[in-house]
């Protein structure tokens, strides 16, 4: 006799709740509705009487929202299966119930018999397989199945990577890839952008689940078109595998287009995270893969300086061995700027020569590699030349941070971040004439590190002084507390943002150290005499 599992109803929409029960025939589907809740308070009262086998879960509701009922049946250890239903713009719940293990997850406005259907059936399956294992044997066959995945990923990736010597690894297709014999495959290079940024927002283990929601995304996308398959590459960097039935270049074209697009719009509405891509305009046997994945990566690098979501191989000319200025010259050209004229003129001379190499577009790896043996000379010169002592932490964050740029804008950036930070550097030494060392040491600290969350606390730790015994001579030296210094200083930046940079107000905030709109407003006014807003329309005039 046919096992019939229970499923459960959530949601606060009684209309809804009524839809769900009759948009498919759930005695058919093996199922039997165990009831309704149309909270998550009512929903956890009857998970706790009756665990349901699945529970189908609306996210955004009163008194209690779908992901604490999900946190609930986590905490309890409970099996019970969970599809989350959730609107279009929710998409920030999706996200946190993923990250939550749910299961599943449809959209309200898109919902049919059909989808529903294949979701509880590929649920129900899921349960079945469940409860004829015990808790060890399921623990095994995860592992053995994402070992498989594993080694399945690192043998593709190799012949992407190539070169391959192919006698070498029959086994190995063989064994963990037996299907890629017979069919013929169009690629995609993929790349996240902003990786570091994408990976925070699904923190914990970031990468793992954001290759996992990328990967369902293909699944989903591909079964409606063609059969394509997500290989991880570098950090950030993906591969789309696509069965091809047609072979010319042109249908290739517009069908890998149309399919990264579809991926594309996904990820940004559902998840919002962008991405770029490149697709082939040819197809071939596993053999040839290497080769024409090594070209849509190259084309990739386009991307450092194109703002494109989406290009296609042989698009635009390879990126070639462009020749960059000998860092020496340059850096003595720059620091004759310095001594000549300051900081000003010193940038206006780079940003023509970062012009001027953008334009040439060279390779970006190279292009990184330059800006940070630039950055590293010009810290180390400065340092030397005006006998500032630099933080080495913050010394590598300028050098590093250059090959993390995720384009030659954010590159250039990266550069006026380091040189602003050094012409702060270079005004604390207005403080040389204060009497006391160290007041005279908590000023320059100050005027180097006011962008940071900082406290009379965290000072004192730099001078190894007591905090109490610096507050009093901060007072006695200067005339101010602590905390009034801070904020002068920094709103003192902050009108040097608006008169010289087009820089959005809530963005000046965060960039001196006052991220909360509505206090740094308030403390603009009252040293100003006027509002952010009006300073910078009188600014304009």
């Amino acid at each position: 006799m046919r096992k019939m599992l229970t499923v459960l109803i959530v949601d606060d929409d009684m209309l809804v709740r009524q839809t769900l029960r009759a948009l498919v025939d759930w005695d058919k589907l093996g199922f039997a509705i165990a009831g309704e809740a149309g909270d998550g308070l009512e929903a956890i009262e009857e998970i706790d009487k009756t665990p349901p086998d699945l529970l189908i879960l609306d996210m955004s509701m009163p008194q209690m929202d779908g992901l604490e009922v999900i946190r609930h049946i986590r905490q309890k250890g409970l099996d019970t299966r969970i599809l989350v239903l959730s609107c279009h713009d929710d998409f920030h719940y999706v996200k946190e119930a993923m990250r939550l293990r749910a299961d599943e997850y449809l959209l309200k406005h898109i919902l049919s018999p059909e989808g529903l259907e294949e979701t509880v059936l590929k649920l129900r399956e899921q349960i079945l397989a469940d409860a004829k294992l015990k808790v060890d044997e399921i623990a095994v066959q995860r592992r053995s199945r994402e070992g498989m995945r594993l080694l399945r990923n690192e043998l593709l990736a190799k012949i992407l990577r190539g070169p391959v010597f192919f006698t070498e690894i029959e086994e190995k297709i063989k064994a963990y890839a037996p299907d890629l014999a017979q069919a013929k495959f169009a690629v995609a290079h993929i790349r996240i952008r902003n990786f570091q940024e994408a990976v925070k927002s699904f923190e914990p283990d970031g990468e793992d689940i954001l290759r996992m929601v990328l990967g369902n995304i293909v699944e989903e996308v591909g079964k409606d078109s063609f059969p394509a398959e997500l290989v991880q590459l570098e950090q950030g960097e993906f591969a789309l595998l696509v069965r091809m039935a047609a072979t010319s270049r042109a249908r290739v074209k517009t069908d890998m287009e149309a399919l990264t697009k579809r991926i594309e719009y996904a990820m940004h509405t559902f998840f919002n995270i962008r991405m770029n891509a490149v697709v082939s305009t040819d197809c071939a046997t596993y053999r040839g893969l290497g080769e024409i994945y090594r070209r849509v990566r190259q084309t990739g690098k386009h991307f450092f300086y194109e703002d494109a979501v989406l290009l296609a191989d042989g698009q635009l000319a390879p990126i070639g061995e462009t020749a960059l200025p000998q860092a020496p010259a340059l850096l003595d050209r720059v620091k004759s700027q310095l001594e000549e004229n300051g900081f000003e003129d010193m940038l206006e001379e780079m940003q023509e020569t970062h012009r001027r190499m953008a334009d040439a577009r060279p390779d970006p790896d190279a292009f990184m590699d330059w800006y940070a043996e630039m950055n590293r000379s010009l810290l180390n010169y400065v340092a030397y030349r005006f006998k500032l002592r630099l933080d080495q932490d913050k010394k590598d964050d300028f050098v590093e941070g250059c090959r993390k740029a995720d384009n030659e804008k954010e590159l250039f950036q990266c550069f006026k971040g380091m040189v602003a930070f050094l012409e702060s550097l270079l005004a604390s030494d207005s403080y040389k004439d204060v009497e006391n060392r160290h007041i005279r040491e908590a000023l320059r600290y100050i005027q180097a590190h006011f962008m940071e969350d900082l406290s009379l606390s965290t000072v004192a730790e730099h001078l190894h002084v007591n905090g109490a015994y610096l507050s009093h001579l901060f007072k006695e030296f200067t005339g101010q507390n602590f905390v009034d210094h801070v904020k002068e200083v920094r709103i003192k930046k902050a009108c040097e943002h608006l008169d010289h940079s087009d820089m959005k107000i809530k963005d000046v905030g965060e960039a001196v150290g006052i991220p909360n709109r509505k206090y740094f407003s308030k403390s603009f006014k009252k040293l100003v005499g006027m509002s952010p807003q009006e300073y910078k329309g009188r600014a304009l005039k």
